[in-house]
């Protein structure tokens, strides 16, 4: 198999309705992963076509990683920039009715996405945003997880090797919660830039809550206001106000939300099943879920 996996990849048609799909892998996933995915939402005429753009290693997307998720952000919004300058020189039109571009994001690949679209480097392609799908993606950290296996497994991999990554997800890559990236990132503009925002979580995965992958607000937070509960309330707030905001903008298309729950069952009980481990993998290399969402 390949050592690297792709972080970005487009699946380009020909014309104006919607010339990109670019999808962004998780740590978890297959290098294939994302290209199947990209393949299912793709349309099958044959004008259309679907391409790797950039591949990079999985030593920048691993747990252990000591990239931040702002650097892997801006690298992403630097590969989308340089992609649409030499196949798309046409988006660089103002005119948001031309042309459109989507994301599919899996895992941590979502808030990476999300941090480059905050990016300077992609404010001119911001009008064009369309769809934005995210698969068992952490906005909102992991905190108040459901599994103590593997918020115990989190903490004992910090305690033992230093891993930014998951300091970022846990909000204590700052000493202070306000300070710490992914709240940060929170209050940057990014989802009411899209027409439909799809956010896709499941019950058997216990890497990334549900709560979090739908951006709610779960009860233990609103017990533990105002402590970590209330900067996760923050959080959660910060990125579906401007959403709200815009419903009464009548000058706004507005965005659409939409949750969806996934009750997966696996044939055989295996490790992976038993620490959720299979749901949170199979969410992006089911073939028949991403092409449902076409």
């Amino acid at each position: 198999m390949d050592t690297k996996a792709p972080i970005l990849l487009s699946c380009s048609m020909v014309g104006t309705q919607h010339p990109m799909i670019c999808g962004c892998c998780s740590l978890t996933s297959s290098c294939c992963s994302p290209r199947l995915s990209c393949l299912q939402l793709a349309p099958t005429k044959k004008t259309h076509r679907c391409r790797p753009v950039h591949r990079c290693s999985h030593k920048m997307m691993s747990s252990y990683s000591p990239f931040r998720i702002s650097k892997m952000g801006t690298r992403l919004a630097h590969e989308v920039r340089n992609y649409i300058a030499h196949n798309f020189p046409a988006l660089g039109n103002l005119d948001p009715r031309y042309g459109r571009i989507s994301f599919l994001g899996h895992s941590i690949g979502s808030v990476i996405i999300r941090a480059a679209i905050a990016s300077p480097l992609f404010s001119p392609f911001r009008s064009k945003l369309h769809t934005f799908i995210t698969l068992s993606s952490s906005h909102c950290g992991n905190k108040y997880m459901t599994s103590a296996l593997v918020s115990g497994g989190m903490w004992a991999i910090m305690q033992l090797q230093k891993s930014t990554l998951l300091e970022e997800l846990q909000l204590t890559d700052k000493p202070s919660r306000p300070d710490a990236f992914i709240y940060k990132l929170s209050a940057e503009k990014g989802l009411e830039h899209f027409r439909f925002v799809i956010l896709v979580a499941s019950r058997q995965d216990s890497y990334v809550p549900v709560h979090s992958a739908h951006i709610q607000i779960p009860r233990p937070a609103e017990i533990d206001n105002p402590a970590d509960g209330g900067i996760y309330i923050d959080m959660a707030r910060n990125m579906l106000s401007p959403i709200m905001k815009n419903q009464y903008d009548h000058l706004s298309k507005g965005t659409t939300v939409i949750r969806l729950t996934l009750d997966q069952k696996f044939s055989s009980r295996n490790v992976d099943a038993w620490i959720g481990r299979a749901a949170h993998v199979a969410m992006l290399e089911t073939p028949s879920l991403v092409g449902s969402l076409n």
